[in-house]
């Protein structure tokens, strides 16, 4: 007899190799996704590094409000007219730093020592980066820390080192 079509055990095979597939595909896909989220933080760390290293060659300070994390609303500040900025949206203000979207992402950023200290271990940190806390384990534990000479410093299980030590 000559029959058109797949056996059910063909078929139970082609399942089978699908799910092995998927097993494979998907932690791997999850981390390749969680490295290019925090190849970004880092690209905004270091952004936020230079702002402060070109401030504290201009004005000889450093900002370290400890304010928290930097939301939208540091977007929105005026620049002194002393043009020594002492705060985020200052620093923004004042050209040192472009507007971003600071929050709603995967990333959480600070500004200064006093906020990054608990987060960077031994260094003297002036900006750092922390991925959000609703981040599947390892991910949430991963943290960047940059230090006043521009050095990036990576912190957690199974972090994305990038350009970072």
């Amino acid at each position: 007899m000559n029959s058109k079509g797949f056996t059910l055990m063909e078929l139970m095979v082609v399942v089978l190799i699908v799910g092995i597939l998927a097993t494979v595909a998907v932690p791997s896909y999850k981390k390749t996704r969680e490295s290019s989220h925090a190849a970004e933080a880092i690209t905004v760390l270091q952004q936020l590094s230079m702002a402060q290293r070109q401030l504290s060659r201009e004005n000889l300070a450093l900002i370290n409000t400890g304010s928290g994390a930097m939301t939208n609303s540091v977007n929105t500040g005026t620049c002194p007219s002393a043009g020594k900025p002492a705060n985020e949206a200052e620093l923004i203000a004042c050209n040192y730093l472009a507007k971003n979207t600071w929050e709603g992402g995967d990333y959480k950023f600070y500004l200064g020592a006093r906020n990054c200290t608990s987060k960077c271990g031994s260094i003297t940190p002036v900006a750092c980066a922390e991925r959000d806390s609703s981040a599947e384990s390892p991910y949430s534990e991963w943290k960047y820390c940059a230090d006043s000479v521009g050095t990036c410093y990576a912190f957690g299980t199974g972090v994305y080192m990038g350009s970072c030590k």
